[in-house]
Order: structure tokens, then C-alpha cells, then sequence
């Protein structure tokens, strides 16, 4: 469109000069002169001009392709993230159902144990009330004996005269003598 404007503008100058009073003549030897000039201009400034716009072309289509890398990359890196975290939630649903599993173990576990040190404390105990009562009764049956002993000494002594005492004496001398074989 400004092409368009630009070459009317050229190619009809009492349009641009409507208002001023601006020879032909004059006007060509400017339009010539403009003309060279922009000859010039683009004749010098082409390489460059060119060689610019393809540096800027490529640098361009480098950004381009590095946004896109990168936007690939950003997108993988999503990708994977999110395959994670959505594996986080069954592997901590899991690691849950295998907690609870395990604490239901344990105290299952921990019951038998208990059961078991009950039963074993029980059996200790009632050997022990065993041991102690049967220690109780033979030492009660030694304090009888002995008591039995010095009531039987007592009446003995009493009872037992001098005579009967030599006369013990003697028995038991013989039967002594008898088992020795001096009889």
C-alpha cells in the first residue's frame, strides 16, 4: 500500500504539489536527482543490507529453534514430573496399606509374645509357690521332729531312772559288741 502511495506520488506530481507553484521542470531535475541518490544508496547498502537481514534471518530461525528446543525439553520434563507425582500417590497409598499392614503384624506379634511371657511368668510362679511350699512343709516337719525329740527326751528324763539308764547302756553295749562280731 505505501508502495502504491509512493509511486502515484512520483508519477503524478501535481497531486503532491496541488497547492504550490512548483515547475515540471524543476520537479524532474529533483526526481532525477532523488532517483540517483537512491541508485547509489542501493547499490552500496545491498550486501550489507542483504547479508544483515540473512544474519538477522538465521538468528531468527536460531531462536526459534532453541525456544522450541527448550519449550520441548520444559514440556518432557512436565511429562515426566507429573508421570511421578501421579506414581508418588499409588506408591504412598501403597507404602500406607503396608504400614497399616505392618503395624497389624506387629501387634499380632506383640500379643503372642505377651501371651507367651504370661504363660512362662505363670509357670515360674506356680514353681515357685511349689518349691516355697514344699521348702515350708519339710521344714515345718523338721521343727515337728525336733520338738517331738525334746518332748520325747523330756518324758525320758522324767521317766528313765539311774537303773534303767545302765541297763540301756548295757543293751546297747552288747548289741554293739554282737554286730562287731565280739559277742
Amino acid at each position: 500500500m505505501r508502495r502504491a502511495a509512493t509511486t502515484a506520488l512520483l508519477l503524478f506530481p501535481s497531486l503532491a504539489f496541488a497547492g504550490g507553484d512548483m515547475p515540471v521542470v524543476e520537479m524532474g531535475w529533483h526526481l532525477l536527482n532523488l532517483c540517483f541518490l537512491l541508485g547509489i544508496i542501493a547499490y552500496f547498502a545491498k550486501g550489507p543490507v542483504m547479508t544483515a537481514l540473512k544474519n538477522r534471518s538465521a538468528t531468527v530461525a536460531a531462536h526459534l529453534e532453541e525456544s522450541n528446543r527448550l519449550r520441548k525439553e520444559a514440556q518432557d520434563r512436565f511429562d515426566e514430573l507429573d508421570a511421578r507425582l501421579q506414581h508418588f500417590g499409588s506408591t504412598l497409598d501403597s507404602m500406607r496399606a503396608q504400614a497399616a499392614a505392618d503395624a497389624e503384624a506387629e501387634a499380632a506379634a506383640i500379643a503372642t509374645k505377651t501371651d507367651e511371657d504370661v504363660a512362662r511368668i505363670k509357670s515360674t510362679a506356680e514353681k515357685t509357690i511349689r518349691d516355697e511350699t514344699n521348702a515350708a512343709k519339710r521344714a515345718l516337719q523338721h521343727e515337728a521332729v525336733e520338738l517331738a525329740v525334746k518332748l520325747a527326751e523330756n518324758q525320758l528324763k522324767g521317766s528313765v531312772s539311774a537303773a534303767d539308764q545302765d541297763r540301756l547302756a548295757q543293751d546297747l553295749l552288747g548289741t554293739v559288741k554282737e554286730m562287731n562280731g565280739h559277742g
